[in-house]
């Protein structure tokens, strides 16, 4: 057989290729946990993702980095390109013929995607409600939203977590507990201010209170002190700070540092606010069953430290009707929130009832109407909105409930031979004997005539009001709050809410609100559970808001779905949607005692924060 020299040439650079060229070594699935775990944590860390979650997904969709996309694209979690990606490009045979697909220069920046991806995506959004180490939850979660469209998704995710403890990731400290428990070399990788800060002691810290209290001065984070308590740190807001550039500055997603301070949507932090940079502790490991609080402690800090929750009933969040409006608000459909015009109605015999002739008539005692009452409204409508109050202006008074106004013949209790008894609509006989509604002879024995007597009877309800302080003219008590009140708030995006409560309606515990946006409006009316949306150029649309639920009992129909989100909080560790944190609760506070503040100096506005 004859060769040519040019035949014998190419076979001889063609062997010396193929002998240069060693056969692929498949990565094995423990080699490749143990490879990117720690991107997993890291991006559980910031995100939220529940590092067990990314491991199984990278798993799964790159074939333990085996598969054609991960090894010509360094895609490990098969994201396709979509019209937003301006990044390098490949195409691959997947739900259809040449596919593209999201190529990346490194294996790390395609777990950072992917990471962005989820926390970017509205889709995902329901997925950062779950804990980050409620990984069923956020399996199936993917799966619902889309993210495959294999039917078993969710679980092929939780079988490949279970057969490798993945879930030991989730756990704190959990890169040494996984490694500890399969028989792996334990890391020690330094904590996140390792080597950038001094530590001192807090100004005014006091070891009696809290022996963990010091500060941190990060000098290569422009100059942020970063306190600790009770093992979390924080730092305080400058003039300026934003979640967006704190979360830039500590390497913590924005969405995340939100959830670490138990707030949502778009709030801003406001100049000297405590802003943790850490996850909250969930649990205490302690067994006391009770604590004797020491001079300085606070609710909030010693919530943190023993790792409960505190929260504060604002029942109206979880009502039909209000969970509607928020719904709509949340979608953009009327666009940017700019003006809220609101009135909540405290019927004329409430009004009596309550802040004339009961316990909450007089704030020397208990406290003025905006807190005991209002700071409810405020709290919805600034929720509603998403908005930060900034500057807060309040008029008021006792217009008609005093003696001033007390018409001639009126006696110091209604069952004292009051010569305008008959045509008196606050009589106590009329409202709690025979008003249809509220009188113990239609058959009501609950609010308001269950304040009177244990177990309301004509007979002890007759009792009350002939002898007690609800049986007392309204023009003769010893009542100082507000009858009427207008508060206006601006906030520190710019937009107003204007509020009004007035004690002089037919149609009490009745609340109306108009919110306006740059697309168009919602008008409101509580008593109908009706809302109405108004579009610029459009035809208005009627939501009928009785067709939403069935159960409109107790506020509305809120104090049974606040107990159960609180139950579920409780049994299950999830966060909860709509239950107002104490952190969340300080704003309205904060715009109730300014209210109160400006009404008392003729309106001046007062500055919050």
């Amino acid at each position: 057989m004859n060769f040519s020299k040019k035949a014998i040439s190419l076979a001889g650079i063609l062997l010396i290729v193929v002998q240069s060229l060693p056969a692929q070594v498949r990565q094995t699935r423990e080699e490749y946990i143990d490879r990117y775990k720690s991107i997993a944590v890291a991006h559980m860390e910031r995100y939220g993702i529940p590092a067990s979650i990314t491991m199984a997904q990278g798993i799964l969709e790159s074939d333990c980095g085996n598969s054609w996309l991960s090894l010509q694209s360094n895609n490990h979690f098969g994201i396709k390109c979509k019209r937003n990606w301006t990044g390098d490009k490949v195409y691959y045979d997947d739900d259809a013929k040449g596919e593209c697909f999201r190529s990346y220069p490194s294996v790390e920046a395609s777990y950072r995607d992917h990471a962005e991806f989820l926390d970017s995506q509205p889709r995902y959004d329901s997925l950062f409600a779950y804990s980050s180490d409620d990984y069923k939850s956020w399996a199936r979660g993917l799966k619902a939203a889309g993210y495959a469209t294999a039917p078993d998704y969710a679980q092929r995710l939780t079988r490949i977590i279970e057969e490798n403890q993945l879930y030991l990731l989730d756990r704190p400290d959990g890169e040494r507990l996984y490694a500890s428990r399969m028989g792996r070399k334990v890391t020690d990788p330094e904590g996140w201010f390792a080597d950038q800060s001094s530590v001192e002691p807090a100004a005014g810290a006091s070891p009696a209170i809290d022996p963990d209290n010091y500060r941190v001065t990060i000098n290569a984070h422009n100059g942020y002190n970063v306190y600790q308590t009770n093992g979390v740190h924080y730092v305080l807001a400058k003039e300026g700070d934003t979640f967006e550039s704190l979360a830039e500055i500590f390497c913590i997603s924005a969405r995340n540092l939100r959830k670490f301070n138990d707030l949502k949507g778009k709030a801003q932090p406001v100049r000297g606010e405590q802003i943790y940079i850490d996850r909250k502790q969930k649990r205490w490991e302690g067994n006391a069953r009770h604590h004797i609080v020491t001079e300085g402690e606070t609710i909030e800090a010693l919530a943190e430290k023993l790792g409960r929750k505190v929260i504060v009933g604002h029942v109206l969040r979880y009502t039909p009707f209000f969970s509607k409006i928020k719904e709509i608000i949340s979608e953009g459909i009327i666009g940017d929130v700019v003006t809220i015009q609101a009135i909540e109605n405290v019927g004329y015999w409430h009004q009596a009832h309550s802040f004339v002739r009961g316990n909450w008539r007089n704030s020397n005692t208990t406290s003025p109407m905006c807190l005991q009452k209002t700071c409810h409204d405020f709290d919805l409508y600034l929720w509603l909105a998403d908005k930060t109050p900034k500057r807060v202006s309040s008029m008021g008074d006792t217009y008609f409930f005093k003696e001033a106004c007390a018409p001639e013949g009126a006696a110091l209790r209604c069952m004292d031979g009051c010569k305008v008894k008959e045509n008196c609509p606050f009589d106590a006989e009329k409202i709690y004997i025979t008003n249809k509604r509220t009188g113990i002879a239609q058959g009501n024995t609950e609010w308001p005539v269950d304040v009177l007597a244990i177990h309301p009877t004509e007979e002890s309800i007759y009792e009350a009001i002939k002898t007690g302080p609800y049986g007392r003219c309204v023009f003769h008590c010893d009542n100082n709050v507000v009858d009427h009140q207008i508060t206006n708030i601006e906030n520190t995006d710019g937009s107003n809410i204007s509020f009004s409560m007035s004690g002089f309606t037919s149609d009490g515990a009745s609340r109306y609100c108009k919110i306006m946006g740059t697309k168009g409006d919602i008008t409101a009316d509580m008593t109908k559970n009706i809302i109405e949306i108004g579009l610029f150029g459009q035809p208005r649309e009627v939501i009928d808001v009785t067709k939403l639920a069935t159960d409109f009992s107790g506020h509305g129909g809120g104090d049974v779905r606040m107990v159960l989100e609180f139950l579920e909080m409780i049994t299950t560790g999830k966060e909860p949607q709509g239950i107002t944190s104490l952190e969340q609760s300080i704003n309205s506070h904060l715009v109730a005692f300014a209210a109160e503040e400006s009404r008392l100096n003729h309106g001046a506005p007062v500055e919050i924060g």
